[in-house]
């Protein structure tokens, strides 16, 4: 599970602004499964770029999809995502190769 800077900075946000007392675990996350193969393809997508990736099937990859549970920054902070993670991608590319 990715999230893009935009929407990480507004949960950041939106907890500062609740006034909640005490500590809380809350994700911020799209709940969306992102693996491994994808972050390639969107990144590939992205750059134009074929990129050559070999995967050591001998060797453990560890966490083969990551995801979050978005529920309690929707119900205690109101926040959702709103940058999926194709499009995260894309402009976060676009950003790095944009001239300084």
């Amino acid at each position: 599970d990715f999230v893009y800077v935009d929407d990480a900075v507004r949960a950041i946000i939106a907890a500062a602004e609740a006034g909640l007392r005490g500590a809380d675990v809350v994700n911020i996350c799209t709940g969306v499964p992102v693996t491994v193969a994808n972050v390639l393809e969107q990144l590939e997508r992205a750059t134009g770029r074929k990129f050559d990736v070999h995967f050591d099937e001998s060797r453990d990859a560890g966490v083969k999809i990551s995801v979050g549970l978005p529920d309690k920054a929707r119900e205690i902070l109101g926040f959702q995502t709103s940058v999926g993670f194709s499009e995260g991608a894309s402009r976060m590319m676009a950003e790095l190769s944009a001239p300084a």
